[in-house]
């Protein structure tokens, strides 16, 4: 990617305690997903956040509104000839196209840059990120500071 991004995959299910899911969110600027419903965890995103709905599936005002709601930036892929859909394994018991919202897709690698490039951008240039970010600063610095007036026995 075009800036250096930390990127981190959370898989959530059933197992997963959901204080953790809301902790991961909460310390989450980007959150990139499929349409599903785990893209509903938007809603505990901080307030400078975005969301990158990879495939909206037909259904573009869903998590678009979800995210308007909310208060935190949206985007959706584009341009659907930059987006390839593959049928699962033949071998599977069911026949016919699958309803696209169950179907892989594959994403070409520049737009996908060009998009999360975007959100970043806007991200940075939320004051409100800007603010969070002085304040995690002022944070690390004083707990050093704690650190050099006491040292450890």
């Amino acid at each position: 990617l075009q800036n250096d991004y930390s990127v981190q995959l959370a898989r959530f299910d059933h197992r997963t305690d959901f204080k953790k899911q809301l902790e991961t969110i909460r310390n989450t600027d980007l959150l990139v997903g499929i349409h599903g419903a785990g893209l509903t965890h938007l809603l505990f995103l901080p307030s400078w956040a975005a969301v990158l709905e990879l495939y909206n599936c037909g259904d573009p005002g869903c998590y678009s509104d979800l995210a308007r709601l909310r208060g935190v930036k949206y985007a959706t892929w584009e341009d659907d000839t930059k987006l390839r859909s593959e049928e699962a394994d033949p071998r599977q018991p069911y026949k016919g196209l699958a309803h696209q919202k169950f179907m892989n897709y594959r994403f070409d690698e520049v737009e996908f840059k060009r998009i999360v490039d975007n959100l970043a951008e806007q991200i940075r240039e939320d004051d409100r990120y800007t603010e969070a970010q002085n304040q995690q600063l002022s944070m690390t610095l004083d707990e050093e500071a704690l650190k050099t007036e006491r040292p450890e026995l």
